[in-house]
């Protein structure tokens, strides 16, 4: 998962956010031991796997996987868990305790404190093509196949971006259980391509942002978006950015963008 401006500071989580957690530095490979649990397909996201339990401010998360590292770019194992949607986490500029229990012991395996915030917007990516600064966002183009090189979207149809951290979403289903039904977030964000807002800084006087809410996975932010007709397309991709009210800086010359393709 890749924000739009990560620059060289500590992100966030926020509530309803998919986050992966490692062992620390000085710790032993094996402090969340050798086993390997992966979220079997039946929702809910169950909240214990493979012995292992993770609390976001005393709250059990969603967990994902606990195992080696995915794909193999880190020494040790990793956690794939999903911030719980509570209100409390997203009303507090506090950092959260975040604990990693042993469940048929209770023992604690790991323990900190964590920067939270309303939001914490991040691209979900597309699987290939990922080079260097050039990310490229997982989207499905309007005709239900994937956004890509040899795929690009039209311009004046839609695109399903695939997101997280949406922060703190009312009415939403219980944690792990995915959404049945459209579930908008609180707050309406702002998507820039290339740099430009999409609905104040192109001719186009519809609404570009037509769905901005939750789908039927647990952690997961969808927006779904008309590309304007006066996108530039040249190269034919497009760079993206989606923001919301104090998440992050949004600056020309951050060093990572990440990109749709667009004809």
């Amino acid at each position: 998962i890749k924000d739009g401006n990560p620059g060289l500071r500590q992100r966030q989580l926020a509530p309803g956010a998919f986050a992966t957690i490692f062992p620390c530095v000085n710790c032993a490979a094996d402090q969340f031991f050798d086993q390997v649990a992966v979220f079997n397909g039946a929702f809910p996201v169950p909240e214990s796997l493979g012995d292992i339990e993770v609390l976001v401010g005393g709250t059990k998360s969603p967990l994902y996987y606990v195992g080696p590292p995915i794909p193999p770019d880190h020494p040790t194992g990793q956690i794939n868990f999903v911030v719980p949607n509570n209100s409390a986490l997203a009303s507090s500029s506090l950092p959260a305790d975040l604990e990693v229990i042993q469940v048929s012991t209770g023992r604690v395996l790991g323990a900190t404190l964590v920067p939270m915030n309303s939001y914490a917007p991040a691209f979900f990516l597309y699987p290939q093509g990922q080079t260097g600064a050039t990310v490229f966002v997982a989207a499905i183009n309007q005709d239900g196949t994937v956004n890509s090189a040899s795929n690009p979207a039209l311009r004046g149809q839609v695109v399903s971006l695939y997101m997280t951290g949406e922060g703190y979403v009312p009415n939403a289903p219980p944690d792990g259980m995915p959404a049945t039904t459209p579930i908008q977030s609180q707050f309406k964000p702002t998507v820039l391509l290339n740099l430009l807002d999409v609905n104040s800084q192109y001719s186009e006087s519809e609404e570009h942002i037509l769905y901005y809410g939750l789908n039927g996975y647990p952690g997961m932010w969808q927006i779904n978006l008309k590309i304007p007709m006066g996108v530039a397309t040249f190269p034919p991709s497009i760079d993206v950015l989606v923001n919301k009210v104090g998440a992050w800086d949004l600056t020309p010359d951050s060093p990572y963008h990440a990109y749709l393709y667009v004809k």
